[in-house]
């Protein structure tokens, strides 16, 4: 499947609800997301529906930098 590119919106909701978006608009799953991420489809899952901010452990060290 083709990937495409993608921008982010600067407004107000929630990162797991921003993580959706994203992933949806990319044309990823959940379960590829996960395999690309190195986490199980069940905490891509989680993130999407419980979590305000990004997992820490997720972050590139660059970027938080």
């Amino acid at each position: 499947m083709s990937k495409r590119k993608i921008t982010i919106r600067k407004d107000h909701e929630n990162f797991g609800n921003r993580m959706a978006r994203l992933r949806k608009t990319a044309g990823y799953s959940q379960r590829e997301l996960a395999a690309e991420i190195g986490i199980s489809q069940r905490m891509v899952a989680y993130y999407e529906k419980e979590t305000d901010y990004p997992p820490t452990h997720l972050l590139d060290r660059k970027s938080v930098v």
